[in-house]
C-alpha cells in the first residue's frame, strides 16, 4: 500500500470512529433536560393520592400516569402529612433528581416521621421511586 493511501483510509476510519461515538450529534442516549417545577408536581400528586388513602397504584391512572414504587405504601402505611424538604438540595443528573422528603406516617405503632429520598425520573416514564 502506498503511505496516500494508508493516510487517507487512517483518516476516513478516524472520521466514521468520531461519528459513530456522538461527538458533534445528539444521541437517543443523551440526557434529558428537566423541568424541575413538573417534576415537583408530579412527586407532590403522587404522595397526595397516598395521603388521601388511595392505594399504591393509583398515580398510574393520573394525566399523566406516575409509577411509583414506596414499600410503606405498599405495605399499607397511612401518610398523615409530608413536607419536600429543602429544594437547594435536590440533585438532578440528566433525566433523574433526587428528592428529600419529610413523611408523616401513621399505624398500628403510632405516628412515626421519616425523612428519606425519592428518586424522580423523567424517562422512559415518570417514576417516583423511594431510595431508602
Amino acid at each position: 500500500m502506498s503511505r496516500r493511501f494508508l493516510s487517507a483510509a487512517v483518516l476516513v476510519g478516524g472520521c466514521l470512529l468520531l461519528g459513530l461515538s456522538g461527538c458533534g450529534g445528539t444521541s437517543s442516549g443523551s440526557p434529558v433536560a428537566m423541568d424541575e417545577a413538573a417534576v415537583r408536581d408530579a412527586l407532590g400528586r403522587a404522595l397526595d393520592c397516598w395521603k388521601t388513602g388511595q392505594p399504591h397504584d393509583a398515580p398510574g391512572r393520573l394525566t399523566p400516569p406516575v409509577r411509583v414504587a414506596d414499600e410503606d405504601w405498599l405495605a399499607g402505611a397511612q401518610l398523615a402529612d409530608y413536607q419536600i424538604g429543602d429544594l437547594t438540595r435536590v440533585q438532578s443528573s440528566g433525566g433523574v433528581s433526587y428528592w428529600p422528603v419529610e413523611l408523616n406516617l401513621k399505624g398500628g405503632r403510632g405516628p412515626s416521621k421519616r425523612v428519606v429520598t425519592y428518586m424522580v425520573a423523567t424517562q422512559p416514564e415518570l417514576s417516583v421511586i423511594r431510595q431508602d
